[in-house]
C-alpha cells in the first residue's frame, strides 16, 4: 500500500497539489502534537522541582504548628514563592498558544486549499469582483501575476471571515452545502472561538463566543461570560484529531466535486487518496478518526469500485478491532457480501476474524504473485500486526516467499541538504 508521497508521484499533478497540500498540514499538525507531549512534560517537572524548593524551604523554619521565617531569608522565600507561582501560572499560559498554533495551522492548509482550486480552475478567478487600483497593478508584468493577485487578495479576505462564514464560502464555491447540518461542524466552530478568546481576550468568555457556539448547537455546559477558558491534554488531543479529520475530508470533498473527471481523474484516484490517508491514521493509532472517514466515505457522495471499497472495509474493520471493538468488527465484516472476493482479499478478512487456519491455506494458495498480500503487506500492513506473533504464520511466509519474516531490508536515504543546514543550525545553538 503506497504512501501518499509515492502517489503523488505518480498521479496526475493536480491531485499531487492537492495531497501536497494535505500532508505538509498532517505533518506540521503531528509535529505540534510531539511538541505538546513535551511541553507538557516539562510544565510539569518546572512545577513539581519549584514547589519542592518552596515547601522545603519552608519545612526548615516549621515546628508543626506554624511557620516563622527570620528576616534576613524573606528575599530568598519571596524568590522561591514568585517561582513556584510562575510554574504553576505557566499551566495556564503555555497550553492555549498550541491551540492557537493548531487554529493558525488550519488556516494555512485552508489558504492552500483555494490556491489549488484556482491553480486548477483558473476560469472560476472570472467570477471574482474584485477592484483595484491602478498603481496595485501597473507594475505587474504578466496576466499571470495579475491572477496571482486576485488568488492573494480572496485569500486574503477569506482569513479575515469567521471560520463558519469560511465554511459557508467553500461550500458554495464547491457546490456541497457544509453548514447544512450545524452538530456536524459545533466542535469545529468551539475550537475557532476559543482560538479568539486566546488571542484576543486571555481567555475570556465573551457573549460572541457564547452566541457563536449557541448557533451551531454547541454543548459547553454552564460558561458564564467573562469565566476563563483552559487547554487540558483532552481538549488539545481532541483538537488535534477534530482538525485532521477535516483537513481530510475537505480535500476528498474537493477532489470528489469539482476534480472528478476533468484532467483524467477518476473515482480510483480519489480512493487512492482516501486508503493512503486511513492507512496512516491506523498506524498512527487514531482509529476513531480512521473509522469517521471511512464512514465519510462509504456513503452517497462517493463511488468505489470493488476492490478499492474492500479495502476501505477491511481497514475500517481493522480500526474497530485495535479499538478494542472486536464485536463491530465481526459484524461489519459479516453484513458484507464476500462470495466475490478474491482469496488474496479474504486473507486480510479472516485474519480480523482470528480464522488463522483458514488464513495459512490461502497464503499458500495465493503464494508470492499478489499485489494485495506482498510480501511487505504481509510485514507491514496493520492487519497482520496480530498474527505476525504466531509461529505458523512465520512458517508460512518464510515457505512462500524464500526469506525470514523478520529478515534484514535495505533502505536508500538520500542526504537533503537543506535539512542537513538545518540540523546543523540547531545543534549550534
Amino acid at each position: 500500500m503506497a504512501n501518499i508521497k509515492e502517489m503523488k508521484d505518480e498521479k496526475n499533478p493536480y491531485i499531487g497539489e492537492l495531497t501536497d497540500n494535505l500532508e505538509e498540514f498532517i505533518e506540521n499538525i503531528k509535529c505540534l502534537k510531539e511538541t505538546y507531549g513535551y511541553s507538557e512534560g516539562t510544565l510539569q517537572q518546572q512545577y513539581k522541582e519549584a514547589k519542592k524548593a518552596h515547601d522545603d524551604f519552608l519545612a526548615k523554619y516549621s515546628n508543626g504548628k506554624y511557620t516563622q521565617i527570620p528576616s534576613s531569608q524573606n528575599r530568598v522565600y519571596k524568590k522561591l514563592e514568585k517561582r513556584r507561582n510562575r510554574a504553576q501560572r505557566a499551566f495556564d499560559l503555555i497550553p492555549p498558544t498550541y491551540i492557537i498554533s493548531l487554529v493558525s495551522l488550519y488556516d494555512s492548509f485552508y489558504a492552500g486549499l483555494i490556491r489549488c482550486i484556482y491553480h486548477a480552475f483558473p476560469e472560476k478567478l472570472q467570477e471574482c469582483n474584485k477592484q483595484f487600483l491602478f498603481r496595485d497593478i501597473c507594475n505587474l508584468e504578466s496576466l499571470l501575476d495579475v491572477k496571482q493577485k486576485i488568488v492573494d487578495s480572496v485569500i486574503e479576505e477569506e482569513l479575515r471571515a469567521s471560520h463558519s462564514e469560511q465554511l459557508d464560502w467553500l461550500g458554495k464555491f464547491i457546490d456541497v452545502k457544509l453548514l447544512s447540518n450545524p452538530n456536524e461542524w459545533s466542535d469545529f466552530i468551539e475550537l475557532t472561538e476559543r482560538r479568539n478568546l486566546f488571542v484576543h481576550a486571555d481567555g475570556l468568555v465573551s457573549q460572541q463566543y457564547i452566541s457563536e457556539c449557541k448557533k451551531f448547537n454547541v454543548n459547553f455546559g454552564e460558561v458564564p461570560k467573562g469565566s476563563k477558558l483552559t487547554v487540558s491534554k483532552e481538549y488539545f488531543d481532541n483538537s488535534f484529531k477534530l482538525l485532521y479529520k477535516i483537513a481530510i475530508q475537505l480535500t476528498l470533498l474537493i477532489l470528489n466535486k469539482t476534480y472528478l473527471g476533468k484532467y483524467s481523474i477518476t473515482s480510483a484516484n480519489i480512493d487512492e487518496v482516501i486508503i493512503n490517508n486511513v492507512y496512516e491514521l491506523i498506524s498512527s493509532k487514531l482509529y476513531d478518526t480512521a473509522i469517521c472517514i471511512s464512514d465519510f466515505t462509504l456513503d452517497k457522495h462517493f463511488t468505489h469500485n470493488s476492490k478499492d471499497r474492500c479495502y476501505i472495509i477491511l481497514n475500517k474493520a481493522q480500526a474497530y478491532k485495535w479499538s478494542n471493538n472486536e464485536d463491530e468488527c465481526i459484524a461489519l465484516l459479516a453484513q458484507e457480501d464476500t462470495t466475490t472476493w478474491n482469496d488474496d482479499l479474504l486473507i486480510p478478512k479472516l485474519v480480523l476474524e482470528n480464522k488463522f487456519d483458514e488464513v495459512y491455506e490461502k497464503m499458500r494458495k495465493v503464494g508470492g504473485r499478489s499485489d494485495i498480500v506482498s510480501s511487505d503487506a504481509y510485514r507491514n500492513w496493520p492487519i497482520f500486526q496480530e498474527i505476525r506473533k504466531e509461529e505458523e504464520f512465520v512458517k508460512v511466509y518464510s515457505e512462500i516467499f524464500g526469506e525470514e519474516l523478520d529478515g534484514e531490508t535495505s533502505i536508500r536515504i538520500v542526504e537533503d541538504p537543506e535539512l542537513k543546514t538545518i540540523e546543523s543550525s540547531i545543534l549550534s545553538d
